[in-house]
């Protein structure tokens, strides 16, 4: 038998085994990190194409012969098929930005309501701002007029947050109403607010005291649990409670009776908290009591129907100091108008989202006659004037007139875009453990609000995956025995 044909017999025995291996390598990752590099142009077991198809483009080549994909609405999604658990996933998109003011990349992290977290791809307002600023880490400082010399003197001795914008950050120093007392005296809130609601609300060496009452109107099939989380202004969790169904979990259109969640604690510490309650559409909240004597709703209120509960709807009146407001509702009963300070807004038909810029300044009064409206804010909302308060610096948003606001600091936890080849370079770092998996897959997302509204576009050309646990022990060894002998020849 020749050499030749022993060679080729080793090969074919040693075929099999390099491809199980390898496979094997793949399937079981024992080192520990598994990378997905993808171009929106391939196919791929691991990474779906980016969806829905009337939000993006058809993936075709651009005028310099690369392959790409345009968003041109908002959000846009794909899912991720990962194969073993990991800890974290470093994602490095290559896009090209056609003026939209803000672009992010991020997950889904929860559902019921679904929370997405996102991280910064690319921010115009702030790379294209002529104010000077300086960096800290990832944290970046932008002031209108030069005062403070470091980030870290900024933190120490802010201005009043009425001067300040953040962006994907929050300020160190805890928020503070000066002249606040307590009170015992029990407020009652009688209006109808369908699923998920947050809230914060203020508290100094006082008990936190809430009473959600609530319905489970069973209009969609399905188990409807409500559960509530209290954090304190630092993010620590103070205490959860929950609900079960009411037992009803078809679509019968049989609301429960009256039910009720109660918050009751010891005196708490100064400071503002946080009260979470989730909850699916089929739960609407139809009043809260409480001893608190400021407590605002975060990023807008959905305003529920009252059918099945009372004949009529009774008007509802709000206050906001937002600069923007959307609104729609599900239902041709609900088509209205809507009074807004001096202001009056159309909802003009079932499933159309309307949006205004609010021009009056201050505190402004918004009144709606009919229920099941959808309210989406950039500034927190009161169902009184004397509740409101406004713990929160501004939001940087695509639509903050810094001008207007008399906004003077802009603080941001932010990187900008590195450029290669033409297009932009940006990678985000996501705690895998928080993602939210469903049918062994992750759901990652675009988002780029006003987007459709300020007809702009975002260009993506690639998608690279980096996912990362810890590596297999053995592995370990096996590896730096290779690399000590690899190095010792």
């Amino acid at each position: 038998m020749s050499i030749f044909t022993r060679i080729i017999q080793g090969f074919l025995i040693l075929l099999p085994i390099i491809i199980l291996g390898w496979l094997g390598v793949q399937n079981f990752v024992p080192s520990g990190t598994f990378s997905i590099s993808h171009s929106v142009h391939e196919t791929s077991s691991f990474m779906d194409g980016l969806a829905p198809h009337d939000r993006v483009s058809l993936v075709k080549k651009d005028e310099q012969g690369d392959w790409m994909q345009t968003i041109f609405k908002d959000p846009v999604f794909f899912f991720v098929h990962p194969h073993r658990t990991f800890d974290t996933v470093d994602a490095t998109v290559t896009f090209k930005n056609n003026g939209t003011p803000i672009v992010e990349f991020g997950a889904l992290a929860a559902t019921s309501p679904d929370r997405y977290v996102l991280e910064p791809l690319q921010n115009l307002i702030i790379d294209e701002s002529s104010w000077p600023r300086i960096t800290d880490g990832d944290l970046m400082l932008l002031q209108r007029t030069s005062k403070y010399k470091t980030v870290t003197d900024f933190l120490a001795r802010p201005p009043s947050r009425e001067e300040i914008a953040t962006y994907q950050t929050s300020l160190t120093a805890p928020f503070r109403l000066p002249n606040y007392t307590a009170s015992t005296i029990t407020q009652t809130i009688p209006v109808s607010l369908r699923g998920s609601v947050s809230i914060k609300t203020y508290v100094k060496n006082e008990p936190l005291s809430y009473v959600f009452s609530y319905t489970d109107m069973n209009r969609d099939s399905g188990s409807d649990p409500v559960t509530v989380y209290v954090t304190d202004e630092t993010g620590q969790p103070i205490l959860s409670l929950g609900s079960d169904d009411d037992g009803n979990t078809s679509s019968n259109v049989r609301g429960s009776v009256l039910k009720t969640l109660t918050i009751k604690t010891a005196p708490l510490p100064e400071g503002v908290y946080k009260i979470d309650l989730h909850a699916g559409r089929d739960i609407f909240v139809r009043s809260i009591q409480t001893t608190q004597q400021k407590m605002v709703f975060l990023n807008g209120v959905y305003l529920g129907d009252e059918s099945g509960y009372h004949d009529t709807f009774a008007p509802v009146r709000f206050w906001t100091e937002a600069k923007r407001l959307s609104m729609q509702t599900r239902h041709a009963e609900s088509v209205q108008t809507v009074k807004i300070g001096s202001q009056s807004l159309l909802i003009p038909a079932p499933y159309k989202l309307t949006t205004t810029a609010i021009k009056d300044p201050g505190l402004v009064s918004v009144y709606v006659t009919k229920g099941d409206v959808e309210v989406v804010t950039d500034a927190p909302v009161a169902f009184s004037p004397a509740q409101y308060f406004r713990p929160d610096p501004v939001r940087l948003l695509p639509h903050t007139d810094l001008d207007q606001l008399h906004v003077n600091y802009i603080l941001a936890r932010y990187t900008p875009p590195v450029v290669k080849d033409g297009w932009s370079v940006a990678t985000v770092h996501l705690d895998a453990r928080q993602l939210w998996l469903s049918n062994n897959r992750w759901k990652f997302t675009f988002s780029t609000p006003e987007i459709e509204e300020l007809k702009t576009s975002v260009d993506v050309k690639q998608i690279d995956l980096v996912m990362k646990r810890p590596p297999v022990s053995w592995w370990n060894s096996v590896f730096q025995a290779f690399s000590l002998g690899s190095g010792a020849q």
